[in-house]
Formats: C-alpha cells, sequence, structure tokens
C-alpha cells in the first residue's frame, strides 16, 4: 500500500468535561512525540504516511485514552489510492 492519510477522531467519556479536553491534549502530545507528518485541526487529527505505522499510533492513542477515560468513541477515516500515494502538498494542506 502506498502513503495514505488516516484522519480520526478520538472522544474519551469522563464525568468532568474538562478532564476530556486534557485527554485529547495527551493525544495529540502522542502524536507529536510520533514524528509522523500531521495535521491536527478541531474536530480530527489527519496523519500521513505508511498505513501500518498510523496505525500503530492510532492504537497508542486509544491505550492512553482508556488509561484516563471510563471508555472512548474513535471515528476513523482513511484515504488510500491504488498507484499513488496521498499527500497533503495535493490537497494544497500544510502539515504540523
Amino acid at each position: 500500500m502506498k502513503q495514505v492519510h488516516i484522519s480520526f477522531q478520538i472522544i474519551p467519556a469522563k464525568e468532568n468535561a474538562l478532564e476530556s479536553y486534557e485527554i485529547v491534549d495527551k493525544v495529540i502530545g502522542l502524536i507529536q512525540e510520533s514524528g509522523i507528518r500531521h495535521i491536527t485541526g478541531p474536530m480530527e487529527t489527519t496523519l500521513e504516511g505508511d498505513y501500518d505505522e498510523i496505525m500503530k499510533v492510532v492504537k497508542q492513542c486509544h491505550e492512553l485514552c482508556l488509561l484516563h477515560a471510563d471508555k472512548l468513541i474513535s471515528i476513523i477515516k482513511i484515504h488510500a489510492k491504488k498507484e499513488h500515494d496521498v499527500t497533503f502538498e495535493e490537497k494544497k494542506i500544510n502539515p504540523e
């Protein structure tokens, strides 16, 4: 498989909504530390690269959330092409 984009939104559930935001901040930190090219928006984060490497990070994000939250909802979207890489440049987006 060529380079892909995987977007995901993580919604951790805690009694206190403020604590949920703190958990999301921890997840964003984990993504930044991964070194994978990404864009973080107000509703989701999109990662660009090898499918297996990205999914490894997504799994780590889930595990991190479940250390701090009672439950978790995730929405994952994958953009892949048969013959070519998927890039931020083709979408005219500047990654972090």
